[in-house]
């Protein structure tokens, strides 16, 4: 192994100084985003301007300006501007619900080629889910994810099961929650818990 300076191996607090020392050997923060609002601001800023720009006339995303519109990328892009919403942040409810709508109408449109399918997928999940976070489903798709839920990976039930108890259908959110359950292990020395895939 070559290396500018060696790795260090030993952690042990006592050794690494009292915690006033190795603050002292910190670099300064300065203007770093996460520390400083004004900064923040101005990405957080930039970076709405940036999906304002790429929001398609149909009022979907694509992987850029000119391309075609995604649903996978449209939904994408709502949940993290619903997320930006609940966090404060000033985002256009206009562009929000245009994407919604979009979003909406692209599976209505892909569902029935889906339905002739003989599985579910991960990514049909999460676009019910991002629909779902407007209080929005397109019913078929939703309908189709609980009668082909075995198909869904663990993360696709969760996805599943969100979306049921966002539209307030506790029972099978419930169901589908139990269905994912079946596979959590837990450590009780440890408390934690996992799932044995």
């Amino acid at each position: 192994r070559t290396s500018a300076s060696p790795a260090r191996t030993n952690l042990d607090s006592q050794k690494l100084g009292s915690s006033g020392e190795r603050y002292g050997r910190t670099p300064p923060l300065g203007d770093k985003p996460i520390f400083s609002e004004a900064v923040m601001a101005d990405i957080v800023r930039a970076g709405l301007e940036r999906l304002s720009s790429f929001q398609l006339p149909s009022g979907g995303w694509g992987w850029w300006p000119t391309d075609t519109p995604s649903p996978y990328m449209t939904a994408y892009v709502v949940w993290g501007l619903w997320l930006a919403t609940g966090n404060d942040v000033d985002v256009n409810q206009q562009m929000l619900e245009r994407g919604f709508a979009a979003l909406e109408s692209s599976v209505a449109r892909d569902v029935k080629d889906w339905k002739d399918s003989k599985g579910a997928w991960d990514e049909q999940a999460f676009l019910a889910y991002a629909l779902s976070l407007s209080k929005r489903q397109v019913s078929e798709l939703t309908k189709l994810l609980l009668e082909r839920r075995l198909h869904l990976s663990l993360y696709g039930k969760a996805l599943l099961s969100l979306t049921l108890r966002n539209l307030g259908d506790a029972a099978n959110a419930d169901l589908v929650l139990k269905n994912l359950r079946q596979f959590e292990k837990r450590d009780a020395e440890n408390q934690t818990a996992f799932y044995d895939l």
